[in-house]
């Protein structure tokens, strides 16, 4: 069946319209494009906003807050299989829910960074065996503005992959349609929620980073304080650059504290004495003679150096693309062009303050 005639065939079904009579649409932002993995296919997603509505999982309200450990209190019918990942620190319980938001699910995941930290992405397999396509569809076109509009497919290996997201107050709500390329058949349909709760995440865990941002600057204000400037030829970033689109309407330091208090980074605010006079396309080591503690800021974040902090540099080299450094103090990341000897001296001055050997790790900008 063709993807793009059923928005001309679609039929209210009545579990699905329940629902949907719970969600008004606020406002809606431009299609934006966003790659999916390994360049293998693109994903177009058309995200808006809708007022908060809950997750219910197995007809029971899903709180975020949870973690993977207080799963089994919550669904003491479902017995979870749970796989951590050998390659990081995140971990999965996998397991087979019924229902999500009258859908019969196939199973489900929830997903988490680490073992220690709260669950921040969930997934589903809709079961299609249960339910026709249509149903999908008019999920998805009675939550946007113009009702006509189907989401772009695109074209990977074998199948269309299309995504789309509603941007509710707390988190993500996404449908990932999988079809293929040769039979037009859909195979697969996911549906999954990713937190965006920020004020959840700085209450948890951004507290104690918030109170030495906030010793760090007063530190700045009241001590000696000495300042050594260095030139990137590349501005630097927030650490959470990529995510500060998810939450536009709160501070950025504060959104900071939140993400990376969340990943267990290590990174503080610049203090303001030392952003007012810094460049992006500047860092600065700072000294306090009194304690003899260092820190490496650019304009936004800071991090405290110490002996037994990680420093990694990768000087990337030219060939198919331009090359790039990536220079790791610890969590903080600083980015520069390759091979300059202003990121040399940098290096040399790190090694001095830690006392630490920095091996240049080389490789090919292919």
């Amino acid at each position: 069946m063709e993807f793009v005639v059923l928005k001309q065939r679609i039929n209210l079904i009545t579990n699905v319209y329940k629902y949907l009579q719970t969600i008004s649409i606020a406002d809606i932002n431009d299609i934006y494009e966003c790659f999916g993995h390994y360049g293998v296919y693109t994903n177009v997603m058309r995200k808006k906003k809708m007022k908060n509505t809950a997750l219910y999982i197995n007809r029971k309200k899903f709180d975020w807050g949870l973690a993977i450990e207080d799963l089994n209190d919550l669904y003491p019918e479902i017995t979870f299989e749970i796989n951590a990942n050998k390659y990081s620190k995140s971990v999965k319980a996998k397991g087979d829910i019924e229902e999500v938001l009258g859908f019969k699910i196939i199973q489900g995941e929830f997903h988490s960074i680490s073992p220690n930290r709260i669950i921040n992405r969930v997934e589903f397999e809709i079961d299609l065996d249960d339910i026709e396509f249509e149903e999908i569809v008019e999920f998805i076109n009675q939550n946007m503005i113009d009702p006509t509009y189907v989401p772009d497919r695109i074209k990977g290996n074998s199948h269309y992959n299309t995504k789309t997201f509603w941007h509710l107050n707390d988190y993500d709500l996404g449908l990932g349609i999988q079809q293929s390329i040769d039979t037009n058949k859909i195979t697969k349909i996911n549906l999954y929620a990713i937190l965006r709760d920020v004020e959840l995440l700085f209450n948890k865990y951004g507290s104690e980073l918030f109170t030495k941002s906030k010793t760090l600057n007063a530190e700045t204000k009241e001590t000696n304080t000495e300042i050594s400037k260095y030139q990137t030829k590349q501005n630097q970033m927030w650490s959470c650059q990529y995510e500060l689109g998810h939450y536009s309407s709160f501070n950025t330091e504060f959104v900071s504290t939140a993400i990376n208090g969340f990943y267990d980074r290590q990174i503080l605010i610049t203090p303001d004495t030392i952003t007012n006079n810094l460049r992006e396309n500047e860092i600065c080591f700072i000294h306090f003679s009194n304690t003899n503690n260092w820190y490496l800021a650019n304009k936004y974040e800071s991090v405290e150096l110490n002996q037994n902090m990680k420093i990694r540099w990768t000087n990337t080299l030219p060939a198919k693309g331009s090359g790039y450094s990536t220079l790791y103090i610890g969590d903080l990341k600083i980015i520069d062009d390759h091979s300059r000897e202003e990121t040399k001296n940098i290096v040399a001055k790190l090694e001095r303050i830690t006392g630490n050997k920095i091996i240049e790790s080389k490789a090919y900008d292919c």
